[in-house]
């Protein structure tokens, strides 16, 4: 029963902290496309 809890509870600390990493990952993904742009331009094309 208690392992039956505990892994339970496990997976759902795994799935979440997967996601917050890809989430991050995704996130900083996002931002050097956004300071690449940034510095191709110097800030002309926005």
């Amino acid at each position: 029963m208690y392992f039956r809890f505990f892994t339970k509870n496990f997976s759902k600390k795994l799935i979440k902290t997967v996601f917050t990493i890809h989430s991050y990952i995704y996130d900083s993904h996002k931002l050097n496309v956004y300071i690449n742009k940034l510095y191709k331009c110097n800030g002309t094309c926005f």
